[in-house]
């Protein structure tokens, strides 16, 4: 949605829409490869920069682990867990104080990895923005094939 906004709003700031890069760097560099392989047939954008990260630099966390992280933070807010009404744990950790959440977060415990423990609140496969077939999608060309011109938005 932001680049569809810059995209719409990029002449106001003597900006050129058809000249938009995007650039990220480590998760922002994944971010932008996840990015040209959700919109590889209309990116809208007109370049794309990933620094220090790609779409198989961290594993994207199932629907299943998602929900596990989340619900161990809603249970440490006395928000429920996974047999409570998911609606019902959804709004009470919405009215809980960001610095409430943030603390919960982070007693969530590493995932595991061969190397360095490893944060786990990744993007979420969900076949849409996010894939769980990088690797195989790199090969059969299915991403935005484009190169930087102009503009670079950070994300």
């Amino acid at each position: 949605m932001a680049i569809e906004w810059v995209h719409r709003n990029i002449v106001a700031f003597g900006g050129d829409p058809e000249r938009i890069s995007i650039f990220g760097q480590s998760a922002g560099g994944s971010s932008v490869d996840y990015y040209a392989h959700a919109w590889a047939e209309n990116p809208i954008v007109a370049g794309l920069i990933s620094h220090s990260g790609t779409s198989l630099s961290f594993v994207p966390n199932t629907a299943e682990e998602s929900a596990s992280y989340f619900y161990t933070v809603s249970k440490a807010l006395d928000c429920g867990d996974a047999d409570s009404d998911p609606d019902e744990v959804v709004e009470c950790v919405r009215q809980k104080p960001f610095t409430d959440v943030v603390k919960a977060a982070g007693k969530v415990p590493a995932a595991s990895s061969p190397a360095l423990p490893q944060p786990v609140f990744h993007p979420t496969v969900d076949g849409v923005t996010v894939f769980d077939n990088y690797a195989e999608r790199t090969a059969a060309g299915k991403y935005a094939h484009l190169v930087s011109t102009g503009l670079a938005l950070s994300i």
